[in-house]
């Protein structure tokens, strides 16, 4: 079999009928594609565990492409976990990278892939996960923020990741979230204590970036959320929080939590008025029983109703890190 076709085949996901060929010739586990791709690399991409349990045999762990990547990295980018479980047992570095600096991590960050970002934290150290940067120094926060995955954010606040860092061009996680027009994360930016006055290299705020870039999802958002701070020093950029902006957060939240109970309440009202101005005639002539159970029970539950409305329920504590579902996670998964 002519090498291309081995490898359209491994493009194509084709393992299982390759892998007794393989076993036949091991010379074949160390072809490569003009690019440095191994066939461990293309395995750890597709996810088959047998063949890259059977790759690892003849190979090692941490084989670079002409780009630097390694198998782990690929895996991470697909979420392929099993595979990225399977090679980190088999000592892959979790901190390398590649030929543009990007780790496992941040990979499995531009991505998209939480799964995977949790595997690497459970199974490697945090601090060091973290510290790693690309060639433009950007951080796995720097890139959470300019692709604008909410949920690698919180899970990188979870693990205590410094959102006050900035890159090589003195950009923070905001202005790169100004750069990536990601409107939809600018507020917990802010939250977990993001500076908007902060300014590049080229003098910059956030705003500003997003003005000279022409994003206007992200413009508009910070507008909402930001105002200059009163000062007497001409061509201050420091910004501030709006309290209005704020308010009105709140204000939409609650209108949020309120929908489903005010749209209960307002079909029940209506049903109600239909009864009384039509219904309640016939339904007790010829319904006497049900009429006397709706017009006894819609009171009964429209004061329940009211009660639980205006109680407070209370809140179920916060569970403390080390002992959250992040944990439970990582041990129904078998990962720690």
């Amino acid at each position: 079999m002519e090498e291309a076709e081995i490898f359209r085949q491994l493009r194509g996901n084709i393992f299982q009928p390759l892998l007794p060929k393989f076993q036949e010739d091991p010379k074949l586990w160390h072809l490569r594609e003009e690019a440095g791709h191994t066939p461990l690399h293309w395995a750890a991409l597709s996810g088959d565990v047998p063949f890259t349990t059977a790759a690892l045999q003849h190979l090692e762990v941490d084989i670079r492409a002409d780009n630097l990547q390694t198998p782990l990295m690929w895996a991470v980018t697909r979420g392929r976990l099993q595979v990225a479980k399977l090679l980190m047992e088999a000592k892959a570095d979790p901190y390398t990278k590649d030929s543009v600096g990007a780790t496992p991590l941040i990979l499995a960050v531009q991505h998209g892939q939480t799964s995977a970002m949790l595997l690497l934290f459970a199974l490697c150290e945090h601090k060091a996960l973290l510290a790693g940067v690309d060639v433009k120094g950007c951080s796995a926060v720097h890139w959470a923020a300019f692709k604008g995955e909410l949920s690698a954010l919180q899970l990188l606040d979870y693990f205590n990741a410094d959102f006050s860092v900035t890159d090589n061009e003195k950009m923070s996680p905001l202005h790169r979230a100004a750069q990536g027009n990601q409107d939809g994360i600018m507020q917990f930016l802010l939250d977990r204590g993001v500076n908007a006055s902060l300014v590049d290299r080229q003098d910059r705020t956030c705003i500003e970036v997003a003005q000279q870039l022409n994003r206007q999802k992200a413009l508009s958002r910070l507008k909402r959320l930001l105002e200059p701070k009163p000062s007497d020093e001409e061509g201050s950029k420091v910004l501030r929080r709006r309290k209005a902006a704020e308010e009105a957060e709140a204000l939409v939240k609650r209108a949020k939590r309120m929908a489903l109970p005010s749209f209960w309440f307002s079909c029940v009202s209506v049903a109600t008025f239909e009864y009384l101005m039509e219904l309640q005639g016939p339904a007790r002539l010829l319904l006497p029983t049900c009429a006397t159970a709706f017009e006894l029970g819609v009171p009964v539950v429209m004061v329940l109703f009211l009660i639980m409305q205006q109680t407070d329920p209370g809140k179920v504590p916060r569970r403390v890190k080390g002992s959250s579902a992040v944990e439970e996670l990582f041990w129904g998964e078998g990962w720690v």
